[in-house]
């Protein structure tokens, strides 16, 4: 996966070497669970025509130029080594019987990830991970292609409503934390993610 030739790459903001210091190198996992099966033609599909695919993060090369000064270098995207296909049945990680909580397993297998798997610098810093038996996808992004408001933006950006199939997500607005009768903050997020983010593009 050779860069282009003539490019001279875009140096990596100081955020972004942060992130890369093998004391932090932070990843950030994503698991979406979902309702119906995984169709995997079709997920490779949106996922390539997404505009995901249109940010230089997201199919650029972490490179070293020769003062070792990190740079993104703009690569041609392989979809296929981005996707990592697990199937319970052939892989330990996800072995589990009919009764196992699935999100033990799904919690389990990215806690897995995090120490034991580091993200491959040959291509560009995201995957996803599809647990086909827990239909659930994980998606694994370097923090050093964005901070958490920029990512989720992104994100929305690629998903649909359920409602209609045109419409972006919206955020909502002008609502104040919910701290609950113990004076703890509620999760407002999950709620505001379950009925937004309906479906990929």
């Amino acid at each position: 996966m050779a860069p282009p030739e003539g490019d001279s790459g875009e140096p990596v903001t100081p955020a972004g070497r942060l992130f890369l210091l093998p004391e932090m190198n932070n990843i950030i996992h994503c698991a979406i669970g979902l309702k119906n099966k995984i169709d995997m033609d079709s997920t490779r599909s949106a996922i390539k025509s997404s505009l995901m695919l249109k940010h230089p993060r997201f199919c650029s090369l972490l490179v070293h130029d020769k003062n070792g000064r990190e740079h993104w270098k703009k690569t041609d995207i392989d979809i296929d080594q981005h996707f990592i296909i697990v199937n319970k049945k052939n892989d330990s990680r996800c072995s589990c019987t009919d009764a196992d909580d699935l999100d033990r397993v799904v919690n389990e297998y990215i806690a897995d990830l995090s120490v034991s798997t580091p993200l491959d610098i040959s291509k560009p810093l995201w995957e996803v991970h599809v647990l086909l038996e827990q239909n659930c996808a994980i998606l694994r992004i370097h923090h050093a292609l964005g901070d958490g408001i920029s990512l989720m933006s992104l994100f929305l950006a690629i998903c649909r409503t359920a409602g209609d199939p045109e419409k972006i997500p919206t955020l909502v607005t002008g609502r104040r934390p919910d701290y609950g009768k113990e004076g703890k903050q509620q999760d407002l997020g999950r709620g505001y993610f379950e009925s937004s983010a309906d479906g990929l593009v």
